[in-house]
């Protein structure tokens, strides 16, 4: 175990030297005809003010050409459900797009506002995969980190989060 000291309240925090949360999507979660996003409610980390976490991601995901797949990593306050700045972010994602499943793509953002959404566009094919790997400070109030999910055009083919996909991440 390892002992941090939390920059915003000074108090010293006790937390693990490995992963030592992991939660996975337990059954399909399908969203259809709709561009709204929608919660998954395993994949969260509550946080205080000013927690730092890594925390790696995969979500595993079906479309067809027309819906195509968006997420979102939101950061949102506990008080009022409202989306709010991570103090420091760093995140190097990757997707596999279903009309191309031989090509990794990657990015690397170096902010979260709580409120952008990653796409994973396709022209054909059926099953995906994103995913990545980060560091977060959060923000001077208390919230959760969030992953939310839809089609990015309404269709009524479904997009599905498969069961399998996960979230992990450990404090330091």
């Amino acid at each position: 175990m390892t002992l941090v000291q939390n920059p915003t309240t000074l108090a010293i925090e006790d937390v693990p030297d490995y992963i030592s949360e992991v939660a996975t999507v337990g059954a399909d979660i399908a969203v259809t005809s709709s561009t709204t996003l929608v919660s998954v409610p395993t994949l969260v980390i509550p946080h205080g003010p000013s927690q730092r976490f890594f925390f790696r991601f995969g979500l595993f995901f079906t479309s067809n050409a027309t819906a195509d797949f968006k997420y979102r990593i939101a950061l949102l306050k506990t008080s009022d459900n409202t989306a709010q700045a991570a103090a420091s972010y760093r995140l190097r994602r990757q997707t596999i797009a279903p009309d191309a499943l031989t090509t990794l793509v990657t990015g690397f953002d170096v902010a979260n506002n709580g409120s952008t959404d990653i796409t994973v566009l396709s022209a054909s094919g059926t099953d995906g995969f994103a995913g990545g790997e980060g560091i977060i400070t959060t923000a001077a109030a208390a919230g959760r980190l969030e992953f939310q999910f839809a089609q990015n055009t309404s269709d009524a083919g479904a997009v599905t989060l498969r069961a399998g996909s996960f979230l992990e991440y450990k404090q330091f």
